[in-house]
């Protein structure tokens, strides 16, 4: 049986339907690739938040680990000596892309 919506059938209906679906593929992969480097992002953000003012205070002191976590957190989500990672390549070009 053929149901008739404002003189389309069901069968017409539902193919734009999946046709539409089909065409937000791309916009559901742009999302979870923007997720994936958003994680990357915040986990390094956070260890970079773990590192306060007692852990300096404690490496002035001679605290090894302290010290470490200093040294750490000075480089920052990378070292500059290193080559900048995809990811935040990737997070930098989206954000001038926008403006």
């Amino acid at each position: 049986m053929i149901f008739l919506v404002r003189g389309k059938s069901k069968r017409s209906i539902l193919s734009n339907v999946d046709n539409s679906i089909k065409s937000l593929e791309p916009v559901k992969k742009t999302c979870e690739e923007a997720t994936k480097l958003l994680a990357i992002a915040e986990s390094k953000l956070k260890k970079l938040e773990q590192v306060g003012v007692a852990d300096f205070r404690r490496a002035l002191h001679g605290d090894a680990v302290a010290a470490k976590r200093v040294g750490l957190y000075s480089q920052g989500a990378f070292a500059e000596w290193e080559p900048v990672p995809a990811w935040y390549r990737e997070i930098i070009s989206a954000k001038y892309e926008e403006e």
